[in-house]
């Protein structure tokens, strides 16, 4: 239905581009629309608030403010999909993540979106080889031990389900049964970067299957 409403909207949405004149209160009109329907496949407790009315004479206030709220909306619908899953920095270079649901494993893909100062292919090429990915209680002998720990795969394009972020590399967590066990029984997933990346961000998301 999402991908209806989306496939509905875009080509009108572009032939309004195209001509040369169009009314801004139809138009107005027509994302209203949009935003309303988006709001069906949102948690009714988080619908987004339009500020403001339609002001023929303040337009670019007016059209930013749905604009705004159609970004809302659909971030909020992203969101029932995605979850984000926090990172805390702990000693020698270890990121945990602790909060897993359990009721997310074996249900949903993890995926790793990072950032760098370097050129995304670089990143893309290099960072696999460098970050070990475990369970809190195994990262300590994967580094030391030079062990492989859960396979980074390197996906071609940013996954749907995720908010896009331009110069972002993403990477999903190849796991397998053993691996997948180990970090149900576990206190979480656990990071380790070695080498040099200037200015890497790392952000960890759970998208459900």
């Amino acid at each position: 239905m999402m991908l209806q409403l989306i496939n509905r909207s875009a080509p009108l949405l572009q032939h309004y581009l195209n001509i040369r004149h169009v009314h801004p209160e139809k138009l107005y009109r027509v994302l209203l629309c949009l935003l309303g329907e988006l709001s069906t496949f949102a948690d009714n407790s988080r619908r987004p608030r339009l500020d403001g009315d339609y002001q023929h004479s303040d337009q670019g206030a007016t059209f930013l403010n749905v604009m705004l709220a159609i970004r809302q909306m659909l971030s909020m619908v992203l969101e029932q999909h995605a979850q984000e899953l926090e990172l805390q920095v702990r000693q020698y270079g270890v990121l945990v993540s602790p909060r897993v649901d359990r009721e997310l494993l074996g249900a949903a893909s993890f995926v790793l979106a990072a950032r760098a100062q370097c050129d995304a292919e670089e990143l893309r090429l290099r960072l696999p080889s460098h970050l070990k990915v475990g369970s809190v209680e195994s990262i300590r002998e994967l580094v030391a031990l030079h062990l492989p720990g859960i396979r980074l795969r390197p996906l071609p394009v940013a996954p749907r389900q995720i908010p896009f972020h331009a110069g972002k590399t993403y990477f999903i967590l190849d796991m397998d049964e053993h691996e997948q066990a180990e970090i149900n029984t576990s206190g979480g997933f656990a990071f380790h970067v070695s080498g040099e990346f200037s200015g890497l961000e790392l952000q960890f998301w759970a998208i459900r299957n």
